[in-house]
C-alpha cells in the first residue's frame, strides 16, 4: 500500500525504515481476514467495553483484530493517535474502524481510498471538515458510521422525565424548571440538549415547563449548578463528566442540602454515576432519578459486522446504524451491567 509523505513521517520507526518509493514492495499483502480498529481512546472503561464487543464479534467472524487509541482523549493526544493509524495501515488490513479526536486525518482517509481499504467511522466519528476534504477530492473510503443518536437517545431521556415527574409537573404552581447541563459545544453536547428540548416542545407539558440550558467547562459543573440550586426542579446532565463532579457537590457535606429538593438524570455510566443510582436509601438526599446509557459493546459488534460486510463486499447489508441509548435506573442496572451497558471507571 502506498503512503503519502505525509503519512510516513507519522508512522513508527520500524515503519518509516521504508521509504516511500520502497513502501509498497515492503508492505504485506493486504490479509483479507485482519481488521485494525482505531479509537479516541483505550484506557477508559467506555472503550474497554467496545473492545470486548469488538473482538468477541472478529472472533465470531474469523478476525484477526488489533484495537488501539491514546490515552488521553484530548486535542494533544491527535499526533498519538495519528502514529497509530498510520501504524495500522502500514499493515494493509482488510478494513479500518474509525474516531478521530481531531481534524487533519483526510491525507489518511484518501490513501485508505487508494489502497481499497474500506473504512467504517463509529461513535463521534470522523470530523466534517475531513469528511468535506475527502468527498471534494471524490477519495473518500468511509462506507458507514456506527454511533448512538444523542437526538434519539435525549428525547428517551425527556420521556422517561415525563413519565416519572408527570403528575409533579402539572401539579407544578408556577412552571416546572428543568436546568440542563451540557457538557460541551460539540455536535455530541448540542444533539444530546436538542433531543431532549425537541420532546418537551412537541408534548403536551410543552408550556407547563421552563427549560434553562447551560453550557458547562471543565470542572466547572458545581459551579453552574449553584445557579440553579435556588428554584430548580430537576437537572438534566449531558455526560458522565458532568454527572461525576455534580455528584461530589451533592454529596459534599458543605454544600450537598442545597440540592436535596431537587431530582437529577443522568447520560452515560461510570462509578460515581452507579454509585449515586445504588443508593437506594437515598441517604445522598439529592436522587438521580434516571439516566441514558450507550451501548459500546453492541458499537463494537456493528463495527465488525459493518467492516465485514463492506471487506465481503456485501453492499446491500453496509449501512449507518444509529444505537438507540437505554433508560437505566435503581430497578434494572444489575441487569443492565452484566449486559454490558453499564461499565464502571
Amino acid at each position: 500500500m502506498k503512503l503519502s509523505k505525509k503519512i510516513l513521517a507519522a508512522a513508527v520507526v520500524g515503519v518509516v525504515a521504508c521509504t516511500s518509493v520502497l513502501l509498497v514492495a515492503c508492505a504485506p499483502a493486504k490479509n483479507s481476514k485482519t481488521i485494525a480498529i482505531v479509537a479516541k481512546g483505550s484506557t477508559h472503561a467506555f472503550w474497554q467495553s467496545m473492545e470486548a464487543g469488538v473482538k468477541a464479534q472478529a472472533k465470531e467472524l474469523g478476525y484477526t483484530v488489533s484495537f488501539v487509541g491514546p490515552e488521553n482523549e484530548t486535542p494533544d493526544s491527535v499526533p498519538v493517535q495519528k502514529n497509530q493509524l498510520a501504524a495500522a495501515m502500514a499493515t494493509n488490513p482488510a478494513g479500518i474502524g474509525l474516531a478521530t479526536i481531531g481534524t487533519g486525518y483526510n491525507d489518511y482517509l484518501e490513501d485508505l481510498f487508494d489502497s481499497k481499504t474500506p473504512v467504517v467511522q463509529f461513535d463521534s466519528g470522523i470530523y466534517a471538515e475531513d469528511m468535506k476534504a475527502v468527498e471534494d477530492s471524490w477519495k473518500n473510503p468511509v462506507k458507514s458510521k456506527v454511533a448512538t443518536s444523542n437526538i434519539a437517545a435525549s428525547a428517551l431521556a425527556a420521556q422517561k422525565v415525563i413519565e416519572m415527574n408527570g403528575a409533579e409537573i402539572k401539579a407544578s404552581t408556577g412552571k416546572y424548571k428543568i436546568g440542563v447541563l451540557q457538557h460541551d459545544a460539540t455536535q455530541t453536547g448540542k444533539d444530546r440538549v436538542a433531543g431532549f428540548q425537541e420532546y418537551f416542545n412537541n408534548s403536551e407539558y410543552k408550556d407547563l415547563v421552563e427549560i434553562t440550558v447551560t453550557l458547562g467547562e471543565d470542572d466547572k459543573y458545581a459551579t453552574t449548578l449553584e445557579g440553579f440550586a435556588a428554584d430548580t426542579d430537576l437537572i438534566y446532565m449531558t455526560n458522565e463528566g458532568v454527572v461525576s463532579e455534580v455528584f461530589d457537590a451533592v454529596t459534599a457535606p458543605s454544600t450537598g442540602a442545597a440540592y436535596n429538593n431537587m431530582d437529577f438524570f443522568g447520560f452515560d455510566s461510570g462509578t460515581a454515576q452507579l454509585t449515586w443510582m445504588e443508593d437506594k436509601e437515598n441517604k445522598f438526599g439529592a436522587e438521580l432519578i434516571g439516566a441514558i446509557t450507550q451501548n459500546p459493546y453492541q458499537m463494537g459488534v456493528d463495527t465488525i459486522n459493518q467492516l465485514h460486510f463492506a471487506i465481503t463486499q456485501e453492499y446491500a447489508k453496509v449501512t449507518d446504524i444509529a444505537l438507540a441509548g437505554a433508560f437505566w435506573d435503581k430497578d434494572n442496572m444489575v441487569q443492565l451491567e452484566k449486559d454490558g451497558l453499564l461499565y464502571k471507571g
